[in-house]
């Protein structure tokens, strides 16, 4: 994650983003402090996540991490909280107090197991999914490694692997994410913000049907020098561009590449 500081630059300008943590981790706890997961089912009606907000701070619980999940009459929060081991904390009387809040369904809280060195997980979120699809996460070494291994032993073969691959990424994103959407202004949009998202980087389209460029900041893909290029990167971006413009025959070219030195990777319609 960021520092404080940096994350002021958002409000200044000088930054854009900030890094998205896949889930909830604390990593640098109070060692003097016990943690607890809190697990609350919501009416989703105004003023029943207050009360419950209220609450926790009226109880001087210090929240680490919160996150909400609305379905439509029903709300689903959960948060992370500390408190300091010498107060202590009766699990069951919090339990019942917040049960008893007006709007509030049903009420889980459980206390994180003490480790030698305070590092607690999120204990209720699982599998990690995108829609109804259970998603897998890898660190970026390894999809590096396995695309290395691909283009030493399979040289083009390799490459040509990649961009199949790719090409397989693109349905699932068009398919999940982008073919209910009306107008072709709000389909490239979308897949610009999904590429962001996806933490894959951060894509600019200027296009029509059959000439324009993207260009890609960050590219993931675009990782030491090598003569093969953004395969996967390619194959994804095509894979998009024939089902966002109904178009088979749409290819890509990728004209610069980060991993050379240049500032982004972009790439041309042919």
């Amino acid at each position: 994650m960021i520092t404080g500081e940096e994350a002021k630059k958002v409000f200044t300008g000088e930054r854009r983003y900030i890094p998205n943590p896949l889930y909830p981790l604390i990593i640098s706890g109070d060692e003097e402090s016990d943690y607890f997961q809190l697990l609350v089912l919501l009416e989703n009606k105004p003023g029943s996540a207050s009360r419950m907000f209220e609450y926790l701070e009226r109880s001087g619980f210090d929240i680490v991490i919160a996150k909400g999940y609305p379905f439509n009459d029903l709300a689903l929060f959960t948060c992370h909280f500390r408190v300091k081991r010498e107060v202590g904390l009766n699990a069951k009387a919090v339990e019942d107090e917040i049960k008893a809040l007006r709007g509030v369904l049903n009420v889980i809280l459980a206390k994180l197991p003490r480790l030698s060195k305070p590092i607690y997980f999120d204990i209720y979120h699982f599998p990690l999914v995108c829609r109804e699809h259970r998603m897998l996460t890898i660190p970026a070494e390894i999809f590096y490694y396995l695309r290395a291994h691909l283009l030493e032993r399979l040289d083009t073969g390799g490459a040509a692997l990649l961009h199949e691959a790719g090409l397989k990424a693109s349905t699932f994103i068009f398919d999940e994410l982008l073919s209910s959407l009306g107008s072709l202004e709000d389909k490239l949009i979308v897949s610009q913000e999904v590429y962001r998202v996806l933490g894959w980087g951060i894509m600019e389209m200027s296009l029509t049907q059959r000439e324009g460029e993207i260009v890609i900041r960050e590219n993931l893909e675009a990782k030491g020098a090598d003569l093969f290029g953004c395969n996967f990167t390619r194959g994804l971006l095509t894979g998009l561009l024939r089902k966002i413009f109904s178009d088979e025959t749409i290819k890509l070219r990728e004209v610069e590449c980060a991993s050379t030195g240049k500032p982004y990777c972009r790439f041309i319609l042919l």
